[in-house]
């Protein structure tokens, strides 16, 4: 694959400028907007080169355009052009990526992996994601096979990507997560399931006592479900709320959602659990947000710790195949799924075999509704 960056004053000039050097094949990968003036842009070009299945060998040499590439660019890392560095680092990668989709290889692949490799990335999944599937996939695959029966083993294989639960052997359940993930909403549809459903003894404590009317929140939906409710936002006070709540078989914790610069009280926290039982931390991650979002969330907590990931926020997202790529990455199982405000009505029990079937088969306009109302 030959690839080349352009400068231009507007789009269109690069696009003539495309197309006069490198011919009519040759296709866009990214634009940018450079430093030097109003409107003067940088694209980056790339044309495919037709390679044998010799030279498509790792050894072979066939990415060393991009490869010394992304090695210079690395090195410039030094320099202090982080930002810039790491997106064409990102850029070079994804080029690299493109030219092992099916179709674009001489190796080549039938029109169904095809379809399910472009099917997979309409779904959210990530390229490197999708082309894991498909390394699984060619094994499994037949000539004859059916899209529907193709987009089954598919859903096979994404099924075994996600960790099953283990299940809900912790007394003591904390939520965290980010500002606005749903939090406190959570811990109520929750103890609504434990309390209501399945008649268990539950009591409930806040540590949120920043946010404005957090605490008030909770409190309103303890009393509507008759459930004992405590605000602990220091040692002592966690200490005596524990006491106050001995007798409940489950205690769920609502903490305050903290950004990036804010992981102090959730440290402190972690000191007021230690040395009790068991604890059970989930993370929420609202499926909303972006990729890049949220994989720093799932970085920036790990440094405090969590056991599951409860996704919310489901039925305001019409892709959900990034899941996929979450999951596998940080080896950790999802517990449930929101799919709305309602309290109990909107949380669902996920599992492999319901993540799998999300990412692939919900409707884009109401992924929620996949599930059915009231689903368990």
């Amino acid at each position: 694959m030959q690839i080349r960056r352009f400068e231009a004053a507007n789009v269109k000039d690069a696009l003539m400028q495309i197309k006069r050097e490198m011919g009519p094949d040759a296709i866009v990968i990214s634009t940018k907007r450079l430093s030097k003036g109003a409107g003067h842009i940088e694209v980056l070009a790339a044309k495919d080169n037709p390679l044998s299945p010799e030279e498509m060998t790792p050894s072979s040499g066939a990415f060393s355009a991009e490869a010394v590439g992304i090695k210079a660019l690395v090195h410039r890392l030094v320099g202090g052009e982080i930002a810039n560095a790491l997106q064409e680092i990102n850029d070079g990668i994804g080029t690299i990526l493109d030219s092992l989709a099916p179709g674009n290889s001489a190796k080549g692949s039938n029109d169904l992996s095809r379809r399910i490799y472009y099917y997979l990335l309409g779904r959210g999944i990530s390229k490197r994601g999708a082309l894991g599937v498909l390394s699984e996939f060619g094994r499994i695959a037949t000539d004859t096979m059916d899209f529907e029966q193709a987009l089954g083993i598919a859903e096979g294989i994404l099924r075994d990507r996600f960790l099953k639960d283990p299940g809900d052997n912790a007394r003591l359940k904390v939520l965290i997560g980010p500002t606005g993930s749903g939090k406190t909403t959570t811990v109520a549809k929750l103890a609504a399931r434990y309390a209501l459903e399945q008649n268990r003894s539950v009591g409930l404590i806040t540590t949120d006592t920043y946010r404005i009317g957090g605490a008030t929140q909770l409190k309103t939906y303890a009393e509507i479900m008759g459930l004992p409710f405590e605000i602990a936002d220091e040692k002592k006070a966690f200490r005596r709320a524990m006491e106050r709540l001995q007798d409940r078989e489950y205690i769920f914790i609502d903490t305050p959602g903290r950004g990036p610069k804010g992981m102090d009280e959730l440290f402190k926290l972690k000191e007021m659990l230690s040395g009790k039982e068991e604890v059970e931390t989930s993370l929420l991650l609202n499926l909303t947000a972006s990729r890049d979002n949220m994989l720093a969330v799932l970085d920036r907590f790990g440094e405090f710790g969590y056991d599951k990931l409860i996704v919310t926020k489901m039925d305001e997202c019409s892709r959900s195949g990034v899941l996929c790529d979450l999951a596998e990455r940080f080896k950790k199982p999802v517990s449930y799924v929101t799919t709305g405000q309602e309290v109990p009505d909107d949380i669902l029990r996920a599992s492999p075999e319901r993540l799998a079937s999300l990412i692939l088969r919900s409707s884009p306009e109401s992924p929620a509704a996949f599930f059915g109302h009231r689903v368990r």
